[in-house]
């Protein structure tokens, strides 16, 4: 299933960082992603990402979303 995941996080640190620690993520679970979009939010606090996935499997995706609340920073994955 491909889908668009939409991530939120601190604007702490550079937006590289925060994009490493998810193509991190989705290497280590083998997941493609591309058509990657980022936004900073109206006040510069957050940055969205938004990344087209392909989630083989239901128990893929919830190890995914899993996952993504142990990365620094994130505030919401949906």
């Amino acid at each position: 299933m491909v889908f668009d995941l939409k991530v939120i996080v601190d604007n702490q640190h550079p937006e590289e960082y925060s994009r490493a620690h998810l193509r991190t993520l989705f290497s280590q679970l083998e997941i493609p992603n591309t058509n990657w979009r980022s936004r900073l939010s109206a006040e510069g606090k957050y940055i969205s990402f938004t990344i087209e996935v392909f989630v083989k499997t239901d128990e893929m995706m919830k190890k995914l979303y899993a996952d993504l609340k142990t990365l620094p920073g994130i505030k919401l994955a949906l």
